[in-house]
């Protein structure tokens, strides 16, 4: 069953904090690296280790905590280098707020004419290697190796997830709250997959789209009051 999970983001902080640390990763040097994840897995030394998943962001989110053993790797394969990033990530992340079956907007949003690259700024948000590499990372690739930059292993297990910076948050916000109306009034019979004799089905399949719209409304308000951006993961629970 999928979960979406959303936190609140404090990207500016974060990239502050990373560009000098991008700049020394580039140059062969994860010495600034491991003492910034170090601080972010110390966070939680108080904290049983089978508490961690629920009470560190990244890891409600899909993401793992590295061992403090593999902070010491001499050489940390790209791979590694990701995972160490999350970490620091983890540090500017507000607890998430999580939605259990809510109904996927994007075929409601594409019947009422939303482009697919709005839909897919919506429900997924921008590809997390964008985050170090705007100029590098047009879009998200579905799967990774080995030999790939560490810039494209900002990934979870198990997991999709993405981010949004404030003009996002202001744009998607401004084009739901003016669509909301006519989310709510559309016809779901028309929806691919809807049966069209179940008027049970239809008014609960209504009811999670307007959940879900909800559900991104609200955080998109309070991300902009705060002038934050958001970082979104949809976990596949088995």
């Amino acid at each position: 069953m999928p979960v979406l999970h959303i936190s609140l983001f404090d990207y500016r902080a974060f990239l502050s904090e990373a560009d000098p640390l991008i700049r020394e990763i580039d140059a062969g040097d994860y010495e600034s690296l491991r003492s910034h994840v170090r601080a972010s897995v110390s966070r939680y030394s108080g904290v049983c280790e089978g508490d961690v998943d629920r009470t560190a962001p990244i890891c409600i989110h899909g993401g793992v905590l590295p061992a403090r053993g593999s902070i010491d790797e001499p050489v940390p394969s790209p791979r590694m280098v990701g995972e160490w990033i999350l970490a620091v990530i983890d540090q500017f992340l507000e607890m998430p707020v999580s939605l259990t079956r809510g109904a996927s907007l994007g075929p409601i949003l594409e019947r009422i004419g939303w482009r697919s690259h709005s839909i897919h700024r919506l429900l997924h948000g921008r590809p997390m290697g964008q985050l170090l590499k705007p100029a590098l990372v047009e879009e998200e690739p579905k799967f990774v190796s080995d030999t790939d930059p560490y810039w494209l292993w900002l990934r979870l297990h198990g997991a999709t997830v993405g981010w949004l910076n404030d003009d996002g948050v202001e744009r998607l916000l401004h084009d739901l709250n003016r669509d909301r109306e006519q989310i709510a009034a559309l016809d779901v019979r028309h929806v691919p997959g809807i049966d069209h004799d179940d008027q049970l089905a239809q008014h609960e399949y209504s009811q999670r789209i307007q959940r879900k719209c909800d559900f991104m409304l609200e955080r998109l308000t309070k991300a902009r009051k705060r002038q934050l951006g958001l970082l979104q993961s949809t976990v596949y629970y088995c």
